[in-house]
């Protein structure tokens, strides 16, 4: 009798622990996931702003959130260093802003990784093989690219009044 308890007791603590070590690996809102295509590779998040106030607006919010931001003024270009986002992949975003008729848009891509990037390649040798970066593309939510992915979205999302689409 004793080792019937002992058993169930073993499963039901293993069942626990199972379930308590599952994460989610939604970011963005269930609804939002039929309206981007498969391989989709940029976020597109339009605002009624002009081009240099979008520029401004994203490069602030990026560095209030902590990133380290590099502008590129003249080619309207923002980008981030590597740093690790939620669901545990390391992403370097590129924002490109442009002007458009309703006002401008702000274009979401990058690399992803599961190791850092690192910056200084003193240990290049050693990580070159670990550290692969890919592009960040659409291959669904349960997907390390799909965190990549998601996280780019929930930056979009940030800007003014943004309308978000998705491209390859």
């Amino acid at each position: 009798m004793f080792g019937f308890y002992l058993k169930f007791t073993i499963s039901f603590l293993v069942v626990v622990l199972i379930a308590s070590g599952c994460k989610s690996s939604l970011i963005i809102d269930r609804s939002e996931i039929s309206d981007i295509p498969g391989g989709a590779t940029q976020v597109y998040a339009f605002s009624p702003v002009s081009a240099d106030s979008l520029f401004i607006y994203t490069s602030r919010l990026l560095t209030q959130k902590g990133w380290i931001v590099r502008e590129a003024k003249a080619s309207n270009q923002i980008s981030c260093d590597p740093r690790m986002v939620k669901g545990g992949v390391h992403i370097k975003p590129l924002i490109k802003i442009e002007s458009n008729d309703e006002g401008s848009v702000a274009i979401y891509s990058g690399v992803w990784s599961l190791r850092p990037m690192h910056q200084d390649r003193i240990d290049f040798i050693v990580t070159q093989a670990e550290n692969r970066t890919e592009r960040i593309t659409w291959k669904g939510y349960k997907t390390k690219p799909g965190l990549a992915f998601q996280n780019l979205i929930m930056m979009a999302k940030r800007g003014p009044q943004a309308q978000i689409r998705y491209k390859n």
